[in-house]
């Protein structure tokens, strides 16, 4: 996984653990809050749709 962005948006997904050449797991899209919830490292984020977009993932 790598993070893309303006400094600001990646710092904070970095100190939320998407960190690059983390594993990460889709748990969940919710339409009608634009939430999207992650697994990472045994625990789950939540980011917005935008900021979702904003990951680059590889399949494994």
């Amino acid at each position: 996984m790598a993070v893309e962005g303006l400094p600001a948006l990646r710092r904070r997904l970095m100190e939320m653990g998407l960190l690059p050449g983390t594993p990460l797991r889709l748990i969940r899209r919710m339409s009608l809050g634009g939430v999207v919830e992650l697994e990472v490292r045994r625990s789950r984020v939540s980011i917005g749709h935008g900021e979702a977009a904003r990951l680059i993932v590889a399949p494994l």
